[in-house]
């Protein structure tokens, strides 16, 4: 009538793959059973996420929203375990424009601290991921991965159950530590502690989005062992760890998906009547990708000579748009393509020492 599970489909895998060398005595149909159980509790009974998205100003700004549905952190405190976002914005052809949490083909996450990633409640560049873990530091105040080593936390952002408050009697041995402490978004919901939530804010400047239709990837991606714990353990030596570490480098160190979500949100244009002239600004083209005319809407603070001029990517110019003298507003103007071929174009403003590219997409 029950079954029992973990969460690491890893090392269930590791297991299965080394049955024979292990002198394993379970039955590779009973090891399945397992694992497909494990994905389904970790995909389902874990992790509950939200994501929406509007454009605000001269941004797209997407939240997510994640509910620990367990009765117990996530992840757990092994120093093995690691959760992060993976969040991409990319166009309905499928390339990608901004990607936050992107890792190599071994869970190795490209753009992460070399020490540690600190918790975010808004983030606003690639090189900047939210992840989701415990981290110790030795004696010494060294980070460290051995749990006998282990002194005090320096880090605790893990996504607490429903309920947690830390007038708890026993939150000091469960302290939420590190930059999510004083993070009003995190376990708490419209200023009430204990919703077992975070939520985090994505800024993504319109500029490096040269797309008509977004598409939002959202994805939690969770590891049992994750590659800086293994860079660790493989720096000592034994017998045991260099067995393991044959049968590591041989596995399969996919992360393995929490929680997934895809949305898409337009980027219109910002409209004339919601233009603030406490700058030169040059904003996306609307609409984009064109086919075979659009228009740029632009900004003037101080009046004087404005250029807009277009360009290929090779910085060949095409098109001299604007090339006058402009008194302070608001302004628009056209761009017809009938005599180019399928692209990506840049259009540049000028004005004085101000200015600014984007990209643009002709698709026929």
């Amino acid at each position: 009538l029950h079954y029992l599970v973990g969460g690491n489909t890893f090392m269930l895998q590791l297991l299965k793959d080394n049955a024979q060398e292990l002198e394993a005595t379970f039955t590779d149909e009973a090891m399945d059973t397992t694992i497909s159980r494990t994905y389904d509790m970790l995909f389902y009974k874990t992790l509950q996420m939200q994501v929406s998205s509007n454009v605000v100003s001269d941004s797209l700004v997407v939240e997510v929203l994640l509910k620990n549905k367990t009765g117990h952190k996530f992840p757990t405190g092994y120093p093995a375990r690691k959760a992060w976002i993976h969040l991409t914005v990319k166009d309905t052809a499928g390339q990608v424009y901004y990607e936050s949490g992107e890792y190599d083909q071994n869970g190795k996450i490209l753009d992460e601290d070399p020490e540690y990633e600190e918790h975010y409640d808004i983030i606003t560049s690639e090189q900047q991921v939210q992840i989701y873990q415990q981290l110790a530091m030795d004696y010494n105040g060294n980070l460290t991965y051995d749990l006998l080593k282990s002194y005090q936390h320096i880090k605790d952002n893990r996504l607490v159950p429903e309920g947690f408050i830390k007038s708890n009697a026993s939150y000091d041995t469960v302290k939420i530590v590190g930059h999510a402490d004083t993070d009003p978004n995190f376990n708490a919901e419209n200023g009430i502690e204990g919703s077992g939530t975070d939520r985090i804010t994505y800024k993504i400047a319109l500029s490096l989005l040269p797309v008509y239709n977004a598409v939002i990837e959202t994805q939690v991606l969770y590891q049992s062992i994750n590659p800086r714990f293994t860079e660790h353990l493989f720096s000592y030596s034994s017998g045991e760890i260099q067995k393991f570490e044959q049968m590591y480098n041989q596995a399969d160190k996919t992360p393995v998906v929490i929680a997934s979500v895809v949305t898409s949100q337009v980027l219109t244009s910002v409209g004339a009547d919601e233009l603030t002239l406490t700058d030169f600004t040059l904003y996306q083209n609307y609409p984009n990708p064109f086919n075979p005319s659009t228009t740029i809407k632009y900004s003037v603070r101080n009046q004087g000579i404005i250029t807009i001029k277009v360009y290929t990517l090779l910085g060949e110019e095409i098109s001299t748009l604007v090339n006058e003298f402009k008194q302070p507003g608001a302004y628009e103007v056209y761009f017809n393509s009938n005599t180019l071929s399928s692209g990506i174009y840049l259009y540049r403003m000028s004005a004085g020492r101000f200015t600014d590219v984007r990209k643009m997409i002709l698709l026929k």
